[in-house]
């Protein structure tokens, strides 16, 4: 008797809630585990709300995840400016954070393409100068700041939430995950997650036998520098589009 297929294995990287829609397509075909390699703490609401008291609302928003809006759009802005703040312009980096905006209250976002900061400084590269208001994680880094700013565009830069340390993984996880086909990168801070969780030996395993999928060019870019060379760039976030790119790759299936 012929024994069925084995599902294959896909270790998902990635924030506690991104990929969310995803995550349940690829369960029904797939043994998927979610590592939450990136962790947030808010930096606390009155403090931020002090840090904009006095600030004329701003002309736009820009939200680069869905820890934003949670840590700082839901908030701070209804209680800072409180009759301007639906108003705003937001741009989104992807549909997640664009929804997240909209279970908040908020107005729809522009999603910028692509997906990520790439999409949001060519989308904003050829408007008339801006007032952005850009909420950030104490790891995002200035560059999407300093190429808006070359745009013409004046950035009130606010470090939303803090990136907290991700911790070793058990002996039976790190087996698990170097047995993975498959591993979906969501972000450089996923990755370097991924890397404290699993260890020196765990990245090497998994850079010699598994496929690498990152969510964005910036994602791609580091693990090229580190060395991983099997990895493809998903066309997007969205389930409808992502989950059949997943799905039609054989070769991520191991013999």
């Amino acid at each position: 008797m012929t024994e069925p297929p084995r599902r294959p294995r896909i270790l998902l990287a990635a924030s506690d809630h991104a990929l969310s829609e995803i995550e349940r397509a690829l369960r029904r075909t797939a043994d998927l585990r979610r590592w939450i390699t990136v962790r947030g703490r808010p930096v606390p609401a009155r403090r931020l709300r002090r840090r904009l008291a006095g600030v004329r609302p701003v002309d736009g928003v820009i939200l680069t995840s869905a820890a934003a809006v949670e840590s700082f759009v839901a908030p701070v802005l209804p209680r800072v400016w409180p009759s301007e703040w639906r108003r705003l312009r937001y741009w989104a980096s992807g549909p997640a954070t664009a929804r997240a905006l909209r279970r908040r209250g908020g107005p729809r976002a522009i999603v910028g393409r692509p997906e990520g900061a790439e999409g949001i400084a060519r989308a904003l590269a050829h408007s008339p100068p801006l007032r952005l208001l850009y909420p950030r994680s104490d790891r995002a880094g200035p560059e999407l700041a300093r190429r808006l700013r070359r745009s013409g565009h004046r950035v009130i830069e606010v470090i939303a939430y803090r990136h907290l340390r991700v911790g070793r993984a058990s002996d039976r996880s790190r087996q698990w995950a170097e047995r993975a086909d498959l591993v979906i990168v969501t972000s450089p801070s996923a990755w370097e997650g991924l890397g404290r969780a699993l260890g020196p030996a765990g990245i090497e395993a998994l850079r010699r036998s598994a496929h690498w999928i990152t969510l964005g060019p910036a994602s791609a870019r580091r693990l090229r520098a580190d060395g991983v060379r099997s990895r493809t760039v998903a066309p997007g976030s969205p389930a409808q589009r992502f989950t059949p790119f997943l799905l039609r790759r054989p070769r991520h299936v191991r013999s």
